[in-house]
């Protein structure tokens, strides 16, 4: 897997600030979670193709919570997926929106930008390994390579 690991990724924030892919951020993320002790699996969400995205859902106190560290601000703080009505979360322009979970017992992030829906995902809560996410991984690296002389 060619993620960095932790130490090379906590240095990159600290030195660099640098940020991370949503495969870097919620995969330690998810390590950290379960070394506490959390019930935390890395799940993975639709964008325009299958199962691109990489998040986590976390179960405490009976109750399972979105929580995605790689996809942008404001999502600062679980969100819970057990939701009778949209959880909204808004910053500047852009206002963030959870939908109930569907029948599959997905949940839909929409990303409003001025009003317009510019993007979001369909999450899913099967859990995966970051091996499952390997090929995308392999294919963003391959992309960037041609950029870097």
């Amino acid at each position: 897997m060619d993620l960095p690991d932790i130490r090379l990724y906590l240095d990159g924030i600290e030195k660099y600030h640098f940020g991370g892919t949503c495969y870097s951020n919620n995969y330690h993320f998810h390590l950290l979670l379960r070394s506490l002790g959390y019930e935390a699996k890395l799940c993975a969400a639709d964008m325009r193709t299958p199962e691109v995205h990489a998040l986590n859902m976390i179960t405490t106190d009976g109750r399972e919570y979105l929580a995605d560290t790689g996809y942008a601000a404001p999502l600062l703080e679980p969100i819970p997926r057990e939701l009778a009505t949209d959880y909204e979360t808004t910053l500047g322009r852009d206002r963030y929106v959870l939908k109930p979970q569907d029948a599959n017992g997905c949940s839909r992030l929409e990303l409003y930008r001025d009003g317009v829906l510019r993007h979001g995902y369909l999450a899913k809560p099967a859990p995966k390994t970051i091996e499952d996410f390997s090929k995308v991984i392999a294919a963003i690296l391959s992309s960037r390579s041609r950029y870097i002389t």
